[in-house]
């Protein structure tokens, strides 16, 4: 046994040196995030071959020294392995000064009762010529195991779950380190003979040494495996897995910023107005709490003898959407007065009224400026412009509340009062008209005024949204041709306050309406 302790000792400080030489050279081919444990665990490993190589040639008493270095590079070799399998499992937000204080703790509590004379023998005890385990010993070296067997099953796992082209390497990564475990195992099981402790050190020298050389023509083994808990992590858009009864299985940290931090259930997201999980196949879009606008599109997977899930995949598309709410609303506006255009009443004036359908009161005020072919040819189409602005805004500020003034063509608007009775309706046309008759527009002349007509129609039960609209355009016309009957050429009614407002004659202050001028 002697001569085989002999032989393991020339062989681990063979493969100690040999590695710390391949070190060198293989550091500066480290990716960054790896560059530091990698050559923390490569270090330590070959000192405790190194130090497990000059055991084997020393008697027990400077074997205490020596057993301080071995401990010192097996823990740190421990530590740098978990360090590195929580870079590789992606769980790197777990480290923290407290990991490291506990990692070091028991080599530094080890290292001090071997350094004092009276509590040495808690590490090893002199038997002859050689040193026996102690106690702290023993349990260092079952805890190691211990933690290298939960390395090793979390590594498989990493294994199973890495993309198909990168699973070799990581299989690759643990073979190396198979011969060391193996006697290391064998040296546990046999009584601890000191020739298997320092096999176990040159096999893993050995194996250390190897892993620089096998970079060379592998150089996926410095490289983060790429697993399925990766692709969550860097895609852009949430992941959510769900079962049958809307318990979430898996969920990246995407879908947690989108739709809520506190995931379990799919009902949790109550908070996120999410509603219902969408049915598989469908996409339906959703207003977070927060105010995102998310995309939900929902997909099943049926597979014999698995669990039915659903995934659902969740894009937030906030700018889209308010992109295309602003191009609708451009699209919605008449371009010279700014208010809504024809387009945006006939598709918007449907929905209302099936809303108001029994519900509330609907009514619609036409209103079309009196004799404004007139006002084009004796003053031009600029004036013109001006003046269907001005009534524009004029009208639009009269308004209550909720109503919306639509330019339906030329110098003819519609208003729609929702909530408001026939009544109602024509005491609000009434001051709006009373107001524009009111505004006064420069001319090269003189000041102009023009007057305004109105049409008001309530929404009765009968009535569709055509229907409605065309009531109020007769009412319109009913009101005109009576007033060209008592009036052939009606003239504004003087103001019965302030001075009237006069429109500047510049063309380029036309400015979109607003509730308060």
């Amino acid at each position: 046994m002697n001569v085989l302790r002999i032989l393991f000792g020339l062989l681990a400080i063979g493969a100690g040196s040999t590695t710390l030489a391949l070190l060198c050279l293989a550091y500066a081919r480290l990716p960054r995030v790896l560059a530091v444990p990698v050559a923390t665990a490569v270090g330590s490993g070959a000192t405790w071959a190194l130090a497990s190589g000059v055991a084997a040639f020393v008697g027990p008493g400077p074997v205490a020294l020596v057993a301080v270095v071995q401990l010192a590079g097996a823990g740190t070799f421990v530590a740098a392995v978990v360090w590195l399998t929580l870079l590789v499992t992606y769980r790197s937000y777990l480290l923290s000064r407290s990991l490291v204080l506990l990692c070091s703790a028991p080599p530094a509590a080890t290292a001090l009762l071997l350094a004092v004379p009276a509590t040495r023998w808690l590490v090893l005890e002199a038997d002859g010529s050689r040193a026996v385990w102690g106690p702290v010993l023993w349990t260092h070296a079952i805890a190691s195991s211990m933690v290298m067997v939960a390395v090793v099953v979390t590594l498989l796992s990493v294994a199973a779950s890495t993309v198909p082209g990168q699973r070799p390497l990581v299989l690759r990564a643990l073979a190396l380190m198979a011969p060391a475990a193996v006697s290391w195992t064998f040296f546990l099981a046999c009584g601890r003979p000191q020739a298997l402790a320092t096999l176990t050190a040159a096999l893993l020298g050995l194996a250390l040494g190897t892993w620089p050389v096998v970079t060379l023509r592998r150089p996926g083994l410095v490289q983060l495996p790429i697993t399925v808990s990766r692709l969550l992590a860097e895609v852009e858009d949430g992941v959510v897995v769900l079962d049958e009864s809307g318990r979430i299985l898996v969920s990246n940290a995407a879908a947690r910023a989108m739709l809520s931090p506190t995931m379990s259930t799919w009902t949790t997201f109550a908070d996120a107005r999410l509603g219902s999980v969408p049915e598989p196949g469908t996409a339906r879009q959703v207003r977070t709490a927060t105010g995102r606008v998310v995309e939900l599109l929902a997909d099943r997977l049926d597979q014999p003898g698995r669990a039915p899930t659903v995934v659902v995949a969740a894009r937030d598309i906030t700018e889209l959407a308010t992109v295309r709410e602003h191009l609708q609303d451009v699209a919605s506006r008449d371009a010279m007065t700014g208010v809504r255009n024809r387009r945006y009443l006939e598709s918007r004036l449907p929905a209302l009224v099936e809303q108001a359908r029994g519900r509330f009161p609907l009514s619609v005020v036409m209103l079309d400026v009196d004799r404004f072919k007139h006002v084009n040819d004796a003053h031009g189409h600029a004036v013109g412009d001006r003046v269907i602005v001005g009534i524009a805004e004029e009208a639009n500020a009269c308004l209550p509340a909720g109503a919306e003034l639509v330019r339906m063509g030329g110098d003819e608007f519609a208003a729609v009062l929702p909530g408001m009775d026939l009544d109602a309706a024509r005491r609000a046309a009434a001051r709006t008209a009373a107001r524009c008759a009111q505004l006064q527009f420069a001319t090269r002349a003189a000041s102009l005024s023009v007057t305004v007509s109105v049409g008001v129609h309530q929404l009765e039960p009968w009535m569709s949204a055509e229907e409605l609209l065309s009531a109020a355009d007769e009412a319109l016309y009913a009101v005109k041709h009576a007033r060209r009957e008592a009036v052939p050429h009606p003239s504004p009614p003087p103001p019965t306050s302030a001075p009237s407002p006069v429109v500047p004659p510049d063309p380029m202050s036309r400015r979109g309406p607003g509730r308060h001028r």
